[in-house]
């Protein structure tokens, strides 16, 4: 009978607040866990796996079973050249230059989706229409960033499938026009994110950046003016959209011929 209160207040004990748990270690104050997230270095850049393939712990529903890449991609806009994609936004038009040669499984996403080439999943199950047209622009950032083009219907921002993280050395959110994707996650989403000035806060991360660039565009100005229309806690008070994308492939210019005199054929 003497050894029930004895275990009573060993229990007490073990659950006094502010205790430390049974097999874990208090926090030390050495230099590396003191460290600032901004000292960490980025990731190396990536391995692009054209065979690369969603986790099995995505969606099995996919009707393409993570089988959409560049390939596709080429297959879709064949040619030489930049892609390039038209953002037509309630108050302008952005050019975008994709960088499929540093992120080509988010530019394959993003093509995918936004010429209704990649099914992506919604409320009602998968579509094959074009996800951001249409969708908000729901979050603004003066001088900093917008984000938005969400999936209408779409479920979390996610589009049924995962997008592996993309990071290369020069990666940095440290000016205007940057095109990005990605979430806190692992796995990047639909939700697309726009640069306005230095979003350096960005590269900051357990891993390297959680947001990857896969676009460069212009003009600034429009994006800077998306940043900073009326707002409540980042919520735009005036409805603001991504009424439509379209990529296209846009050849190189011709070189002039050598030696051939102005005006002459």
């Amino acid at each position: 009978m003497t050894r029930l209160p004895l275990l009573v207040v060993g229990l007490v004990v073990a659950c006094k607040p502010g205790g430390e748990p049974s097999g874990r270690r208090a926090p030390t104050s050495s230099g590396s866990a003191s460290a600032s997230p901004s000292a960490r270095p980025l990731a190396s850049a990536p391995t692009y796996d054209p065979e690369w393939r969603q986790p099995k712990r995505a969606p099995t529903s996919d009707p393409l079973r993570g089988h959409f890449g560049m390939a596709e991609v080429d297959r879709a806009l064949p040619g030489e050249g930049d892609l390039v994609a038209t953002i037509t936004t309630t108050l302008g038009t952005l050019r975008c230059t994709l960088l499929p040669q540093r992120a080509p499984h988010h530019v394959a996403a993003f093509v995918g989706l936004a010429g209704g080439l990649r099914p992506f999943q919604d409320a009602e199950g998968w579509s094959t229409r074009p996800a951001y047209d249409g969708t908000a622009i729901d979050r603004v950032v003066p001088g900093v960033l917008i984000a938005g083009g969400r999936p209408l219907r779409a479920v979390e921002a996610t589009p049924g499938f995962a997008i592996p993280p993309e990071r290369w050395p020069e990666m940095r959110h440290d000016r205007a026009g940057l095109l990005c994707a990605g979430s806190l996650r692992r796995e990047g989403g639909a939700e697309l994110l726009l640069t306005a000035g230095d979003a350096s806060h960005l590269d900051r991360g357990p891993e390297g950046p959680a947001f990857t660039v896969f676009g460069e565009c212009t003009p600034t100005a429009l994006i800077d003016e998306l940043s900073r229309v009326p707002a409540d806690h980042a919520r735009p008070r005036t409805p603001l959209q991504l009424e439509r994308i379209q990529v296209r492939r846009v050849a190189p210019a011709p070189e002039p011929s050598k030696g051939a005199a102005p005006g002459t054929k």
